[in-house]
């Protein structure tokens, strides 16, 4: 589960990597490290930092965006927005759909606007819908498999006029497009019947796994016939260091 002070810590280290092209506790050469990845059958996503283009020179951000492969690995296209001030922290494959959630973050203040993507393999296009408008700390969600436009998600309220900061239960019945706060709870529970839990995304999914993250070595991996990890790609790909298409 992530914490306010994890979030504040990463915030903070990119806002001052993209400003100053200082880093805490990362290598300047590996800005663009990988953040997580996701197998599903022979597509593949891999969600990273970018580099930052011409017309970007003047935000304070470096991008963040969601690399596809639809052929196992051979090659990789740029899908989803483009997120400025914006990471993706967790995933829900349905089987039929994959969900991913973020949160928006500056350069002062904690997260703030948690949202919701509905990955297309095929487009930059996807629909994104905001959970809550405000600081936040975005503690987990889940799909009700007995409804299929049923999502809850569990936000903790920052910054609030009350002592300390509140966590909400936050439902939408139209598939993710609006969102409500139904009321405020004491606890976050991590499985209930009849909820499927979005989870972190992880470092291996799969037959695919990101080696050595944060190090000048890192690299992507997968598992072969043998029963052993071979590597399959040098991290960062190409594709997120270049500007053009």
């Amino acid at each position: 589960m992530l914490n306010k002070t994890r979030l504040l810590l990463s915030a903070g280290a990119a806002f001052l990597a993209a400003v100053t092209g200082f880093c805490i506790d990362v290598p300047e050469e590996n800005l663009t490290s990988p953040q997580g990845i996701w197998a599903h059958g022979d597509t593949v996503l891999l969600f990273g930092m970018m580099h930052r283009c011409k017309d970007e020179v003047d935000i304070p951000y470096r991008p963040q965006q969601t690399l596809v492969s639809k052929d196992g690995g051979k090659t990789w296209a740029r899908r989803g927005p483009r997120l400025m001030g914006s990471t993706v922290d967790f995933i829900l494959d349905t089987g039929e759909e994959i969900w991913i959630a973020g949160d928006s973050y500056d350069s002062e203040g904690p997260a703030n606007t948690p949202f919701l993507l509905l990955f297309d393999a095929d487009s930059t296009e996807w629909p994104k819908f905001d959970i809550y408008d405000g600081y936040d700390e975005l503690l987990a969600l889940a799909h009700d498999n007995r409804d299929s436009n049923r999502f809850l998600a569990w936000v903790n309220h920052l910054m609030s006029n009350e002592d300390t900061d509140p966590t909400f239960l936050h439902e939408s019945l139209d598939h993710g497009r609006t969102w409500h706060a139904v009321k405020k709870v004491k606890r976050v529970p991590k499985s209930s019947p009849g909820l499927h839990f979005f989870q972190q995304i992880p470092q291996q999914s799969g037959a695919w796994r990101i080696a050595n993250a944060d190090q000048p070595s890192a690299a992507l991996e997968r598992l072969g016939p043998d029963g052993k990890w071979h590597q399959a790609a040098k991290l960062p790909l190409p594709i997120q260091e270049s500007c053009e298409e």
